[in-house]
């Protein structure tokens, strides 16, 4: 935990807000019906509950020590093959296959853009 760190920051001049990064995996299982930040957090695999205590741990240092605390639940990053740094890695070595010097679209253009499996299962369900 970097909680002083972070409070040390808060106090001084500069710091605006802080971000934390973490899952729509929270949510969990909610048989097919719609999510909201209000929704209840349902998640129990190991990754949701360290994100919920992490999440927890972020919301206390803005009520105990007023630090501008602002969360990012951010859906189909996670997991084996997702992280940008591969999805860029996939992009050079098909233009290395097709015989260009370079991706001929930024990585957010291919798979990424498109959304993942979870993101598509909603879309059918509006």
């Amino acid at each position: 935990s970097h909680a002083a760190d972070i409070v040390a920051a808060a106090n001084g001049p500069n710091l605006k807000w802080t971000g934390l990064l973490s899952t729509t995996s929270v949510y969990g299982d909610h048989s097919g019906e719609w999510v909201t930040e209000e929704s209840e957090l349902r998640g129990a695999s190991r990754g949701a509950v360290r994100a919920r205590n992490a999440e927890a741990e972020w919301l206390q240092l803005h009520k105990e020590e007023g630090v501008p605390a602002h969360i990012f639940r951010c859906g189909g990053i996670y997991g084996p093959g997702r992280s940008v740094v591969e999805a860029v890695q996939r992009e050079m070595d098909a233009a290395t296959l097709a015989g260009r010097a370079g991706p001929a679209r930024g990585p957010l253009h291919g798979p990424a853009a498109r959304g993942s499996a979870s993101q598509k299962r909603r879309g059918a369900q509006r």
